[in-house]
């Protein structure tokens, strides 16, 4: 009775392990089978995509090429009226689809409306700068003006987003000037974070805390520190 139940035991081992293997086997073979059609799918997608995309390449071609006249008159009455906003969403919806011989009937507008937009824009909203000489870059990369103001708005942006990255999500303060402070005090560990604010000028960048915290005499008083970044990052304490 004994062996028979061993003999039992070990077939229903056996019997399970061959069914763990089988079903391994199939999840093994489903899963490759899924992935396979996922990867088909993909790739009918992107061929869809493609194909719309060329699609439309040719409609808007063809729409650009027989209004040509019509539109090249509208944006330039446009300009002249100071409606540079519509040229560029005008030529942007056509400028990528066209070849290169009629992207240069339109670029001299195309540049023209796009220095008439960033023209009012003060100097010191770096990224609505930046956003506009990039494009002009891309369309003039051999003009020196426009060479010049990409690279200080590009500087300016990458400068502007270091500060603002570097400002405490917990209480608003700006560590670097918050530890220079704090070294600088007779009592660093009284130091109370009051409040923090940035003010952006054509060319530096300004950090204003105001912090308290105890004097030489041990009396709480409350102080404003000031710090200005350049655009090249350098950092320089205002008394």
């Amino acid at each position: 009775m004994f062996r028979l139940l061993k003999k039992v035991i070990v077939v229903f081992i056996f019997l399970s392990l061959l069914l763990a293997i089988g079903m391994g086997v199939y999840f093994s073979i489903a899963s490759e089978q899924r992935m396979q059609e996922e990867a088909i799918q993909a790739q009918e997608i992107t061929a869809r995509e493609m194909e719309a995309k060329q699609i439309k390449k040719r409609v808007k071609a063809r729409e650009y090429s027989e209004q040509k006249d019509k539109l090249i008159s509208r944006y330039t009455n446009q300009i002249n009226e100071g409606d540079y906003l519509s040229v560029i969403n005008g030529i942007e919806s056509y400028y990528p689809y066209i070849g290169n011989q009629l992207q240069s009937e339109l670029k001299p507008l195309y540049i023209e409306a796009l220095l008439g937009l960033v023209k009012p824009i003060p100097k010191n909203k770096f990224d609505e700068n930046f956003e506009i000489y990039e494009k002009l870059i891309t369309l003039s990369p051999n003009d020196e003006k426009i060479k010049s103001k990409y690279e200080h708005y590009k500087q300016a942006s990458e400068t502007l987003k270091e500060v603002k990255d570097k400002f405490s999500a917990l209480d608003g303060g700006y560590p670097p000037l918050v530890q220079y402070i704090k070294s600088n005090m007779h009592n660093p560990k009284s130091f109370e974070h009051v409040e923090t604010r940035y003010s952006v000028k054509a060319n530096e960048i300004y950090i204003f805390m105001k912090y308290r915290g105890f004097n030489g005499f041990g009396a709480v008083v409350t102080q404003n520190a000031k710090l200005k970044i350049d655009l090249d990052g350098k950092q320089t304490l205002i008394n």
